[in-house]
């Protein structure tokens, strides 16, 4: 890896210099060591400052708390600032005969995204505000961005329900998905699920006005987010990150909304992470279609059951599956 360029390492040390005279001003006294330990030093004042003096919510970006859910190139060493959050405590999730407990905390609004990049003057394209991720997670704290979920409800359901419907009314049986190359045929499948679970939600929603079915959208859609998240941690015990996702992705059809979390499951397949994705539908195609080969058995993933999802968990628990004990 290459090392830092120059004048980013002094717009850094410039950054890092600013933040301990203003903690200085505001009475919270940096020791030598700590500043010499960058930005990992400063955090636990910064925080200090923030939870004491101010209504905000802060979480450090990096080191030993570097996210797992986001990728490894991410900005490095920052802070994340948020505006007056909501925090619930001793929150609990249980999946796939694991239980964890986890904290939340969501917050409708950035006030700093990347305090380095923003006090150093250098945005990379992962602090823009359109790049910023839905959910973070530090140890056992979720963090869920409320108002960007909110942003996107028109994207996610309310502009797009005409465009589920031309889907499914296009491709009602499985023959007339078959028809489509592989990669097409894991999109439509996407998309065919994701419609079926939230078809519920518009339905009670869409007539209301755009910023209260906003409200709504990003208020279900925070639980759903959060679980996701909570969902790495039931798997601490597996070291390898690709299979732990994939653990993580399966044993979600066993919660609340098995149809979302299969559809998030065929997303990956379909889009960013196929090597997650595949181990996991494989586990899912062994309990409910045991005689398709995985690329014929995404035409028929869109008549997917609440009950078929369960079953592959149980099926994925046996000595030897996907889930199974350690």
């Amino acid at each position: 890896m290459r090392p830092p360029p120059l004048e980013l390492l002094r717009r850094r040390a410039r950054a890092g210099a600013e933040l301990i005279e203003r903690l200085g001003r505001a009475g919270l006294h940096v020791p030598p060591a700590a500043a010499a330990a960058g930005l990992g030093g400063l955090a636990p004042f910064v925080e200090r400052y923030v939870h004491t003096r101010t209504p905000h919510g802060f979480a450090y970006l990096g080191g030993a708390e570097r996210d797992p859910l986001q990728p490894a190139n991410a900005f490095p060493g920052s802070f994340l600032l948020v505006q007056a959050p909501e925090r619930q405590a001793g929150l609990e999730l249980e999946l796939a005969g694991r239980r964890v407990r986890y904290h939340l905390v969501v917050y409708d609004r950035v006030l700093v995204p990347c305090y380095e990049a923003w006090r150093a003057g250098c945005r990379p394209a992962v602090q823009d505000a359109e790049e910023q991720p839905l959910v973070r997670l530090f140890g056992d704290v979720v963090w869920v961005d409320r108002g960007r979920l909110a942003a996107l409800a028109e994207e996610r359901l309310y502009g797009r329900a005409a465009y589920y419907r031309e889907l499914a009314r296009r491709y009602p049986e499985p023959a007339a998905r078959l028809a489509l190359p592989a990669r097409a045929r894991a999109a439509l499948a996407r998309d065919l699920l994701r419609w079926r679970a939230l078809q519920g939600l518009y339905r009670t929603t869409h007539v209301l006005a755009p910023a209260e079915r906003a409200r709504r959208f990003a208020c279900a859609r925070t639980r759903t987010e959060a679980r996701t998240a909570a969902a790495w941690l039931l798997f601490s015990a597996t070291r390898d990150p690709v299979r732990r996702q994939a653990q993580a992705a399966l044993a979600l059809l066993e919660g609340p909304e098995p149809l979302d979390a299969l559809a998030t499951l065929v997303g990956l397949y379909a889009g960013p992470a196929p090597a997650v994705a595949e181990p996991a539908l494989r586990a899912y195609l062994a309990a409910v279609h045991p005689e398709l080969d995985l690329q014929t058995a995404l035409a028929y993933l869109p008549e997917a059951r609440p009950e078929d999802c369960r079953a592959a968990v149980r099926h994925a628990l046996r000595p030897g599956g996907l889930l199974a004990m350690p």
